[in-house]
């Protein structure tokens, strides 16, 4: 419960809703997975060798419809209503006096054992850079193109049960990337394949036995049960294989396997429990393909393709209601199969089957057709899944493994181009598997540790460009040299496009389907992993506050990131001991855009965003009834927005160690900003509380209080001001000018970018300070070390020492209100950046959902 006097940080309806019990715990989403070198395992990610495996994980809430408490809004939502008058913030006024840039002053004092120099004073830091690319966004910019929730974000499961809610957070993934067309399609797909000549499949339908007068024999005329096709179906799908020999090279062979009872382990970026059942699946052999965990048969690392099975009565006109079901199972072939280029699949039924398609740019499915009237299809659909060519198969032949005599990969080969352009053979990493990014829409990013002949270590990241944007190789090239940003060494492009699957484009609906386009990026390797893989409170704080300066670095070059992530924060080679700028890396500069661009230049594919990091401002304006606001184009304060949300997901969900934590109530609050339906209304009341001091003292695990409690408020306060002043111009975007550029609403919040910049990082270079003198101490007086640093706090009282040190705000938790001073947490000590004002009460928004 709540401390006396005091509100909960989050509303009362979620305590239902999102309530943490000991049997219950927490890892995030399913995204990059960067095993240690005592943690390797196989793609199929089932079985972890590691302590964090040992950790289970805490179910997510992933119910769409819970019903939040929300207080009438004094904001009235009708378009003819005035916009309040906005009275400018400058944000710059708790900040030191700048100090001049031309002449660096003397460094400041170095700590026990490391220098931690404040980016303000380096004359380094790009400080020109960044105001001339923020008057220039400032000038042009004021909206963006569309984008949307990546519902898979939030799945994390703990068993069987909670599979449906992955089904509807796929369906909603795909929705409106979803398109029927013809069977004539899927015969075209296939129709050259060698072995599926027209007349070899009219040889085999005249001798088979499963095959009579016009029927497949086994199939009942009307199936009663669904269990009754299982075994029919398998039977006559191997008949099929074993009559065209599917077998290739590197001893490549296929068998249908019945796995509507065998549960086959998820994988992903974390742990998981998680378990799916394709009713058949095809289990394949050869170098794309691994033998799973646990000495079982099949799993998803070595399954070509699957059939599901329905009743025919069970199956609707239309091919949607089954992409959920299908998306679960074609997912994690994405994930545990890594050269995926795409997925493909069979609906089945006692007499007809349908034929589906998953790629980076959604679904395509076929009509229904009469699998004993079009038996030929039939057969041409099953050689055509289960063909030994890889590249046919969906597979990029460009990374070949070598499978030892377990099954399992031994060793393996990824061919690219050099700088010059020359071929090159990179050798694949065994140490570390590839890094995954588990959605099926999007760029489906894979990053490849190769090393290669020199036993020099790179990255090489594929990924899917949406037509329309900006290479990421040429942003890269941008950058090149810069601190703290990933550096580029080769590119290849001419890889394919998802229009090269589709067959003819041309009829799709407008916006249902756009063009990707497969890239390969060639990169040096600065990084250990990613920044959830830290192994103690210096390394944390230094990763985040060099890749906060090179976030800065990145401004003063034209560019916001666009996507502050767990993904996009890695961890420098040296870690907490490398140079100060290189103890943190910034990565994906894939979505980063410049600040002059005009609407014309809007690239038209929606952008799918992570609602765990996302920023008030935007959760706000897309909670809005639709057509009411323009979405605000995103900048640079939505970027550091994104690294206050990290920060506090990564202190809340981890011990210091690094290790993940067991549950407290702050497992609740991320567990809200994982879901579209949630997340306004906890970060809203987050930013607004004047409690959040004493409540985030009290979940905050053992080690992180001394360090990270004042960064965390006075980070949150910054965060709260900047979003209490774009909250009052969310209703005055501008008309864009002939020439397409329209002056951004913001500016006035967004003009003093580099008094933002110094406050932030000299937050991170205060808490950095104390955990690297509290780490000396440590190491000087071992036995005075907290031997509780690894336990939890009592998450349901606090205790009076606790509302000593922080005092008792009771104002309930609103909406962010521009009327208000209220000061932002109770005084303390004077800090090289004060703490800022927040907002004071208003009422809460209701906030709408939207079909994302």
């Amino acid at each position: 419960m709540s401390p006396p006097g005091s509100p909960p940080l989050y509303p009362s309806s979620l305590d239902n809703g999102l309530t943490v019990d000991d049997n219950e715990d927490l890892v995030a989403v399913e995204q990059l997975l960067i095993p240690s070198n005592d943690e390797i395992q196989e793609l199929s990610g089932t079985a972890f060798t590691s302590s964090v495996a040992q950790n289970t994980d805490i179910v997510l809430s992933l119910q769409d419809d819970i019903q939040l408490s929300a207080l009438e809004s004094s904001v009235s939502f009708s378009a003819a209503t005035p916009t309040p008058e906005f009275a400018a913030i400058t944000l710059a006024e708790d900040a030191p006096a700048a100090l001049p840039t031309d002449t660096p002053p003397s460094p400041p004092a170095a700590s026990t054992h490391r220098d931690v120099p404040h980016s303000a004073n380096s004359p380094l830091t790009p400080r020109k850079g960044c105001q001339d690319t923020v008057d220039k966004f400032i000038s042009a910019q004021d909206s963006q193109s569309p984008s949307k929730h990546e519902h898979t974000d939030a799945l994390r499961e703990r068993d069987m049960g909670k599979v449906l809610d992955t089904r509807e957070l796929l369906r909603k993934e795909l929705s409106g990337k979803i398109i029927e067309v013809d069977v004539s399609w899927a015969r075209n797909l296939y129709e050259d394949v060698p072995k599926a000549r027209a007349a070899k499949i009219k040889g085999y339908l005249e001798a088979t036995e499963e095959y009579r007068n016009k029927r497949w024999v086994r199939l009942p005329l009307v199936a009663q049960y669904e269990s009754d096709l299982y075994d029919p179906f398998t039977n006559i799908i191997n008949s099929i294989l074993r009559q065209f020999n599917l077998a290739g090279p590197h001893g490549s062979r296929r068998k249908a396997v019945d796995t509507h009872a065998k549960q086959l382990g998820h994988g992903g970026r974390k742990p998981t429990s998680h378990r799916s059942s394709p009713d058949i699946s095809i289990r394949g052999t050869g170098p794309s393909f691994t033998r799973p965990m646990g000495n079982r048969e099949i799993g998803y690392s070595n399954m070509v393709g699957f059939a599901d099975v329905k009743r025919e009565e069970d199956v609707t006109a239309g091919g949607d209601d089954h992409v959920g079901q299908l998306g679960v199972y074609s997912r994690q072939s994405f994930i545990q199969q890594p050269n995926r280029r795409y997925v493909r699949c069979l609906l089945v039924t006692e007499k007809r089957a349908r034929f589906y398609h998953f790629d980076r740019s959604g679904v395509q499915y076929t009509k229904l057709f009469d699998i004993h009237e079009e038996a030929g299809l039939f057969v041409l659909l099953v050689v055509g899944l289960c063909t030994t060519d890889e590249r046919l198969l969906g597979l990029d032949d460009t990374v070949q493994w070598t499978i030892g005599a377990d099954g399992r990969r031994a060793g393996g080969i990824l061919m690219t181009v050099g700088p010059d352009q020359a071929p090159i053979t990179y050798t694949l990493s065994t140490d570390q598997m590839p890094w995954v990014r588990p959605s099926i829409l999007g760029r489906g990013i894979v990053c490849w540790p190769v090393q290669d002949d020199k036993g020099e270590c790179f990255i090489v990241k594929d990924y899917w460009m949406p037509q329309g944007r900006e290479p990421e190789y040429e942003i890269l090239e941008q950058v090149k040299g810069k601190p703290g940003l990933c550096q580029i060494v080769s590119y290849e492009i001419g890889r394919g496009e998802t229009k090269d699957f589709r067959g003819p484009t041309d009829s799709f609906g407008d916006g249902v389907f756009h063009n990707s386009i497969a890239i390969r990026i060639i990169m040096k390797k600065s990084v250990t992993g990613p920044i959830d893989n830290f192994t103690s409170p210096e390394e944390l704080l230094a990763a985040l506050r060099d890749a906060i300066d090179a976030h800065r670095t990145l401004v003063s070059n034209g560019l916001f990131h666009r996507e502050i992530c767990y993904d996009s924060v890695l961890i420098g080679l040296q870690g907490v001991n490398a140079k100060v700028g290189e103890r943190g890396v910034l990565m994906h500069l894939d979505l980063a855009i410049k600040p002059l661009r005009t609407i014309s230049e809007f690239c038209s594919e929606v952008k799918t965003r992570m609602p765990l990091f996302e920023s008030w401002i935007m959760l706000k304006a897309c909670s809005l009834p639709e057509g009411l606001v323009v979405i605000p184009a995103h900048n640079y304060l939505d970027d550091l927005e994104a690294f206050f949300w990290l920060l506090c997901y990564l202190v809340l969900m981890h011990e210091p160690t690094g290790r993940p934590g067991p549950p407290t109530r702050g497992h609740a609050w991320v567990k809200g900003w994982m879901s579209h339906s949630t997340v306004f209304d906890v970060k809203n009341t987050i930013l607004t509380s004047d409690s959040f001091r004493i409540e985030l003292d009290v979940v905050l695990y053992a080690g992180w209080r001394d360090i990270c409690l004042d960064l965390i408020v006075e980070f949150r306060d910054l965060i709260a001001r900047v979003s209490k002043a774009k909250g009052l111009l969310i209703f005055k975007s501008q008309t864009p000018a002939e020439d397409g550029t329209a002056r951004n609403r913001f500016s006035d919040v967004l003009k003093d970018v580099n008094e933002i910049y110094d406050q932030v990082i000299g937050l991170f270079d205060d808490a950095l300070k104390k955990a690297l003198d509290q780490s000396t101490s440590d190491a000087q007086n071992p036995l005075n070390v907290n031997t509780n640093a690894n336990s939890i706090t009592n998450s349901e009282t606090v205790g009076a020492d606790a509302l000593e040190r922080v005092g008792t705000g009771k104002r309930p938790a609103t909406e962010l209100d521009p009327d208000s001073d209220v000061e932002a947490s109770p005084a303390g000590p004077k800090r090289v950046c004060p703490p800022t004002r927040i907002p004071g009460p208003s009422g809460l928004s209701h906030t709408v959902d939207h079909d994302d």
